[in-house]
């Protein structure tokens, strides 16, 4: 008896939830009836509204009435994608145009709205490419999001006095249209609104708009002037961006704020004044506006933003206000005629690349609060000459002055314990620099393709990285402090030798080689332009990679017996060789003779001793030594190589009298 009360119960509690079911069906869909093309649902107060159209008439005037019940209302979709229709007239006594009622009509070119109609919802007119024309009445106090969104042939457009809002990309890619009048009573722009309406040329904002919201002319590539309202207080992100014919601008008083992007690539504004009220510019704000010859920051300004006057090509000068503590990474990155600029002192942090490529910018003074010169602050900039450095600086970064090729000086504070790669790389006039005792590491390409003619190495560097030094080719003089633990200058011998493996890792034009010293290490001469000749003495067993490559000048190469390893390009690019018979001296089946012909480059044989190359060992050899010592017949070539008998690196009296033993037969051979 129990289970058959519980299954009655069951059953009884499911058709109650059906019924529920069945209510709240029909409550959600409501009947929807036909007429001949036309599909209506019934509105609470007994009036139509159409939810769809079948029919595929070109000119339509949409009916008044369906079975007797008076049309009001145009619904979600009720015409999307009539490709057919060219032309439509909505009947007197509908109020509102609904969502996407006309969206993707593709073939619409005008539409007739009664005084009646009080809303055209959001993208009502969506994507009617053809549409060139509408007429909307004074009754519309509405007009939704997207409403005439890619209307691409609308020319012209009046928005009634009724309206007090235009909302999210209303009239968005209007391609056609070239003006507009926002009536009095509009408090409102919205996102997007006219965005990319490309042959907008003039808009007129009334004094009764206080908010004109991002992206809203963003791409309206002919507007020419705009004036904002007094009661606007910001002014949003990328609102003009992209407006190329935009020459002049009046921001009000009452503006604090210009977003992100506001005015990026307005490439023909000449001029703009920003207003003290303004506290905050975002980033890209003035970004690629390419005539912008000039511009003062507000006193309130307290941030430059990254990127804020980013490729301003035709600035000229800028004065940063007293009060700012922050210039953003690029904020005046490849501004090209940036002449000079003035840091304040508030100022205690300049971002990356802050001004690299200003390629005109003399000189610059970094204000005492800063304690690092980031990335790339002044890369590229080709015309700097003089930069003046604060003691409280503690670390250049990676690239900092790389290319700034008419650097002549530069004090790096004593405090400065960090300094990245490449950070004065290719500063081509940059004759010296004092490294601060507080530096450990010398990084790579740190010094690259500087002008050094003399380097001091101090106590505390514990490690010279890989090309740290390379390219320096006008190199005169090289001293290691005598105090330092792993590296040297032995014998006063203008290199930098590598204690530990006694490797000569950077070498000069008058470079000595100590005996003690047995290996040339990689670029150690490279692209040492006025390097004329080598003599590689007897105790060297290996030569680095491109150990003597881009040497130019390079005539005379002398490679003694006992070089067993020499590293790839060692000698490429020397040009000497290649155009004006330059050769490698090497003796017959040594390592080095064999590395010659199998790179093909261009080599004689030693013969120790035959001085004047007359195949014979005399007194004329010993001769012709004495004249080279005192400079008044210079050797060169094969007679240079034949002179440097006792292998030590250097001609000199020792060997004119090496010969003389030899011919005196004090001694079995040369």
């Amino acid at each position: 008896m129990k289970r058959v009360i519980s299954t009655i119960l069951c059953i009884v509690m499911l058709m109650s939830v059906f019924a529920v079911m069945s209510i709240t069906v029909n409550a959600e869909e409501p009947n929807v009836y036909e007429n001949g093309d036309y599909k209506y649902t019934l509105l609470a107060d007994g009036t139509a509204e159409i939810t769809d159209y079948t029919g595929s008439a070109t000119t339509l005037a949409i009916v008044s009435e369906l079975d007797g019940y008076r049309v009001t209302s145009i619904g979600k979709k009720a015409f999307k994608n009539c490709s057919s229709l060219t032309s439509v007239v909505i009947p007197d006594g509908v109020t509102s145009v609904g969502s996407s009622a006309f969206s993707d009509c593709s073939s619409l070119t005008s539409v007739t709205i009664p005084d009646s109609v009080t809303a055209i919802k959001s993208s009502a007119f969506y994507g009617c490419k053809n549409l060139s024309s509408i007429t909307i009445p004074n009754g519309v106090t509405s007009i939704g999001n997207y409403a005439f969104y890619e209307c691409k042939s609308l020319a012209s457009i009046t928005i009634p006095d009724g309206v007090t809002s235009i909302g999210n990309s209303t009239f968005s890619d209007c391609l056609s249209l070239t003006s507009i009048i926002i009536p009095d009573g509009v408090t409102s722009i919205g996102t997007n609104s006219f965005c990319q309406c490309e042959n907008l040329v003039s808009i007129t904002i009334p004094d009764s708009v206080t908010n004109i919201a991002k992206s809203a002319f963003w791409s309206c590539e002919s507007l020419t002037s705009i004036t904002i309202p007094d009661g606007v207080t910001s002014i949003g992100d990328d609102t003009f961006y992209n407006c190329k014919s935009l020459t002049s601008i009046v921001i009000p008083n009452s503006v604090t704020s210009i977003g992100a992007f506001a005015f990026s690539s307005c490439e023909n504004l000449t001029s703009i004044t920003i207003p003290n009220s303004v506290t905050s510019i975002g980033k890209y704000a003035f970004s690629k506006c390419k005539k912008l010859t000039a511009i003062t920051l507000p006193e309130n300004i307290t941030i430059i933003e990254p990127h804020t006057f980013d490729s301003c090509s035709s600035l000229t000068s800028i004065t940063i206000p007293e009060g700012v503590t922050s210039i953003g990474a690029e904020a005046f990155s490849s501004c090209s005629r940036l002449v000079s600029v003035d840091i304040p002192d508030s100022v205690t942090n300049i971002g990356e690349s802050a001004f690299d490529w200003c390629r005109i910018l003399k000189s610059v003074t970094i204000p005492e609060g800063v304690t690092r010169i980031e990335n790339r602050v002044f890369a590229w900039c080709d015309n700097l000459e003089s930069v003046s450095l604060p003691e409280s600086i503690t670390s250049i970064g990676e690239d900092a002055f790389e290319m700034c090729v008419k650097l002549k000086s530069v004090n790096i504070p004593k405090g400065v314990t960090s300094i990245e790669k490449r950070a004065f790389a290719t500063c081509n006039s940059l004759e010296s620099v004092i490294i601060p005792e507080g530096l450990t590491v010398l990084e790579e390409e740190v010094f690259r393709g500087c002008g050094f003619k003399t380097i001091r190495i101090p106590e505390g560097i514990t490690r010279i990285a890989g090309k740290a030094f390379y390219g320096c080719g006008a190199l005169e003089e090289i001293v290691v402090d005598s105090n330092n633990k792993v590296y040297d200058s032995r014998e006063n011998c203008n290199a930098i030798i590598e204690t530990a493996t006694n490797t000569l890792i950077l070498g000069c034009v008058n470079t000595v080689f100590p005996e003690s010293v047995t290996s040339i290490g990689d670029r150690a001469f490279f692209s040492c332009d006025n390097l004329k000749s080598i003599f590689i003495p007897d105790s060297i067993t290996s030569i680095g990679n491109e150990a003597f490559r881009y040497c130019n000048r390079l005539s005379t190469v002398v490679i003694p017996e006992n070089v067993t390893s020499i590293g790839e390009d060692a000698f490429s690019d020397c040009d000497y060789f290649i155009w004006y018979g330059g050769a490698l001296y090497v003796y017959e089946d040594s390592y080095a003779h064999k590395y010659v012909q199998l790179n093909d480059l261009p080599y004689e044989f030693i013969m120790s001793g035959d001085v004047n190359c007359d195949g014979e060992i005399n007194i004329l050899d010993v001769t012709s030594i004495q004249l080279h010592i005192a400079k008044l017949e210079l050797l060169y070539g094969s007679g240079l190589a034949n002179a440097e008998v006792n292998k030590d690196g250097n001609v000199s009296i020792l060997d004119a009298t090496q010969i003389q033993l030899f011919i005196a037969q004090l001694i079995p051979e040369l």
